[in-house]
Protein backbone atom coordinates (compact mmCIF):
# COMPACT_ATOMS: atom_id res chain seq x y z
CA UNK A 1 0.00 0.00 0.00
CA UNK A 2 1.79 3.26 -0.72
CA UNK A 3 1.64 6.19 1.17
CA UNK A 4 -1.09 8.28 -0.63
CA UNK A 5 -3.13 5.07 0.75
CA UNK A 6 -2.50 5.16 4.39
CA UNK A 7 -4.99 8.47 5.17
CA UNK A 8 -7.25 7.03 2.76
CA UNK A 9 -10.69 6.76 4.06
CA UNK A 10 -11.97 3.41 5.06
CA UNK A 11 -15.44 2.31 4.60
CA UNK A 12 -15.66 -0.41 7.69
CA UNK A 13 -14.58 2.18 9.99
CA UNK A 14 -17.75 4.25 9.14
CA UNK A 15 -19.99 1.03 8.77
CA UNK A 16 -18.66 0.69 12.63
CA UNK A 17 -19.34 3.90 13.08
CA UNK A 18 -22.77 4.16 12.06
CA UNK A 19 -23.92 0.91 14.19
CA UNK A 20 -22.85 2.59 17.21
CA UNK A 21 -19.11 0.49 17.84
CA UNK A 22 -16.78 3.52 17.35
CA UNK A 23 -16.08 3.04 21.20
CA UNK A 24 -15.44 -0.67 20.73
CA UNK A 25 -13.36 -0.01 17.85
CA UNK A 26 -11.54 2.71 19.93
CA UNK A 27 -10.73 -0.18 22.25
CA UNK A 28 -9.68 -2.80 19.96
CA UNK A 29 -7.44 -0.59 18.00
CA UNK A 30 -5.88 0.11 21.49
CA UNK A 31 -5.36 -3.70 22.40
CA UNK A 32 -3.91 -4.38 19.08
CA UNK A 33 -1.45 -1.90 18.65
CA UNK A 34 1.40 -3.33 20.09
CA UNK A 35 0.52 -6.54 18.30
CA UNK A 36 -0.23 -5.08 14.90
CA UNK A 37 2.38 -6.93 13.09
CA UNK A 38 1.44 -10.12 14.38
CA UNK A 39 -2.37 -9.50 13.75
CA UNK A 40 -1.09 -8.47 10.14
CA UNK A 41 0.46 -11.80 9.44
CA UNK A 42 -2.37 -13.28 10.12
CA UNK A 43 -4.78 -11.49 8.07
CA UNK A 44 -1.90 -12.58 5.36
CA UNK A 45 -2.87 -16.08 6.50
CA UNK A 46 -6.66 -15.54 6.52
CA UNK A 47 -7.39 -13.29 3.46
CA UNK A 48 -7.79 -16.40 1.02
CA UNK A 49 -10.10 -18.07 3.15
CA UNK A 50 -11.98 -14.30 3.34
CA UNK A 51 -12.66 -14.25 0.31
CA UNK A 52 -15.10 -16.99 0.48
CA UNK A 53 -17.44 -13.98 2.17
CA UNK A 54 -15.89 -11.25 -0.43
CA UNK A 55 -14.14 -9.87 1.90
CA UNK A 56 -10.23 -10.72 0.28
CA UNK A 57 -9.33 -7.26 -1.23
CA UNK A 58 -10.89 -5.63 2.79
CA UNK A 59 -8.97 -7.94 4.85
CA UNK A 60 -5.64 -7.21 2.48
CA UNK A 61 -6.38 -3.44 3.02
CA UNK A 62 -6.30 -3.72 6.59
CA UNK A 63 -3.19 -6.17 6.42
CA UNK A 64 -1.55 -3.36 5.15
CA UNK A 65 -2.23 -1.10 7.25
CA UNK A 66 -1.69 -2.88 10.42
CA UNK A 67 2.02 -3.34 8.72
CA UNK A 68 2.74 0.12 8.40
CA UNK A 69 4.92 1.89 11.06
CA UNK A 70 1.68 4.35 11.93
CA UNK A 71 -0.96 2.20 10.63
CA UNK A 72 -3.06 1.88 13.52
CA UNK A 73 -2.48 5.71 14.62
CA UNK A 74 -4.21 6.68 10.89
CA UNK A 75 -7.16 4.50 11.43
CA UNK A 76 -6.99 5.98 15.16
CA UNK A 77 -7.41 9.32 13.67
CA UNK A 78 -9.90 8.61 11.13
CA UNK A 79 -12.40 7.06 13.67
CA UNK A 80 -11.80 10.34 15.59
CA UNK A 81 -12.68 12.57 12.37
CA UNK A 82 -15.46 10.58 11.76
CA UNK A 83 -16.52 10.99 15.47
CA UNK A 84 -15.70 15.03 15.38
CA UNK A 85 -18.25 15.21 12.33
CA UNK A 86 -20.82 13.38 13.79
CA UNK A 87 -21.12 15.64 16.85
Amino acid sequence: MEEKDKHSKHAWITAAKNRGLGGALHVLLDVLEPFAPLASQFLWVAQPFAGIFGARNAIGDLADILDMPNGVESLRQQLNENRSNDL
